[in-house]
């Protein structure tokens, strides 16, 4: 399986209105406390394969209100169906990171229920799946079993 990241934040930017480099770092600068020109962030977005800092990841997903996987668009080849399966089992908002609720948040909602189980008491889930959400992937396995033929 090979995976290839391109880069989206245009698109990202794009779907929240942004359509001047000058905007995007006025509001990085004065939102998000970090200093960078326009010609430096557009020289940076621009390029094919961007090196991204962490800092700036951080800044662009707090400002543009998304994930880091929304600055980037995942392109899967050569996967086998088992990789396929294997990826659309695992899929998830995101695996590593933690959602932490304020106590403004947290006080809102009872303490067994959260925004993700629609309501629903933590005891009335199945199984695991049914409370993280489904095996559903943003990724076409259709299209990717296409190319692997």
């Amino acid at each position: 399986m090979k995976i290839t990241l391109k880069n989206n934040v245009r698109t990202t930017m794009a779907s929240r209105d942004i359509t001047m480099w000058k905007d995007l770092a006025e509001r990085l600068k004065s939102n998000q406390g970090y200093s960078i020109t326009r010609t430096s962030l557009a020289r940076q977005i621009d390029q094919e394969a961007p090196a991204y800092s962490l800092s700036l990841i951080e800044a662009l997903c707090n400002e543009l209100q998304c994930l880091p996987n929304d600055l980037f668009r995942i392109e899967i080849t050569e996967a086998s169906a088992e990789d396929i399966r294997n990826l659309t089992r695992r899929e998830k908002p995101f695996e590593f990171g933690h959602i932490i609720e304020t106590d403004s948040v947290a006080s809102k909602e009872s303490p067994a229920t959260n925004a993700y189980s629609g309501g629903r008491q933590q005891d009335d889930f199945e199984d695991e799946d049914e409370l993280v959400g489904g095996r559903v992937s943003h990724q076409n396995a259709e299209s990717i079993r296409k190319r692997d033929k």
